[in-house]
């Protein structure tokens, strides 16, 4: 046989075991991927984090009402036990009473407010923490398929190098060496095939004569155009 045709071979399984190398980076590369999660992780991160802070408020408004209520129980007994003579210093702490009761309103309608809000977040959180759990869920099923399928790929490019290593021994240094070069220069393709007396690789057309020549035993014919080793196949 002609080193062509050993060639030839070698190029059909390196092209397999390009692919199969280039299918198994791609499900690496998805299986390393966790965008959707982390961004989901993210948003239960953030809605944690801001009822925590609404939690806060709600302590901080506590405490002030307590002490507005505390306030408001030492004037009202100053003003109802008879302690206090002056009217105009009677009418001040009824005054003050009054503002102090105005801005314990305010507090506790704020506070109720801020309840509302948290009781939103933590409805949300719910949801948010149910839907990561279907996409983890989700995620997981698709790498135990990606993990077969990548496991498969590699038993297939087990049996591409056996397949190689069976050719390899047929082709003689130089050759193999023209084959490498033109790998590395012409898109991993050094063999191209004749298609309607033109090669495959670049639409070069071949003389009668050159066909004839791609159809002997020699070893080498390249095309004209893309110096790619040509094979009728």
């Amino acid at each position: 046989m002609n080193q062509r045709l050993f060639l030839f071979q070698l190029q059909n399984v390196d092209s397999k075991i390009d692919a199969a190398q280039k299918r198994v980076q791609e499900l690496e590369l998805i299986l390393s991927s966790d965008v959707e999660i982390a961004t989901s992780q993210n948003q239960i991160n953030n809605i944690k984090n801001q009822a925590h802070q609404k939690n806060q408020e709600i302590k901080s408004i506590e405490v002030d009402t307590s002490m507005l209520q505390e306030k408001i129980k030492t004037s009202e007994e100053s003003l109802y036990n008879g302690t206090i003579k002056n009217p105009k210093e009677l009418q001040s702490v009824q005054v003050e009473i009054a503002s102090l009761k105005n801005r314990l309103a305010s507090l506790e309608e704020n506070q109720l407010t801020i309840l509302i809000e948290v009781e939103d977040l933590e409805n949300s959180l719910v949801e948010k923490n149910l839907a990561h759990t279907q996409l983890v869920a989700q995620k997981n099923n698709s790498n135990s398929i990606l993990i077969t399928e990548i496991s498969d790929l590699n038993r297939q490019l087990n049996n591409f190098f056996t397949e190689k290593n069976s050719i390899l021994p047929q082709i003689d240094p130089a050759h193999l060496k023209k084959y490498e070069e033109l790998r590395t220069t012409r898109n991993k393709i050094a063999v191209a095939t004749v298609i309607d007396a033109a090669c495959s690789a670049c639409g070069n057309t071949f003389s009668p004569a050159d066909i004839q020549k791609i159809r002997s035993p020699i070893d080498e014919f390249n095309c004209q155009m893309c110096r790619r080793i040509m094979y009728n196949g």
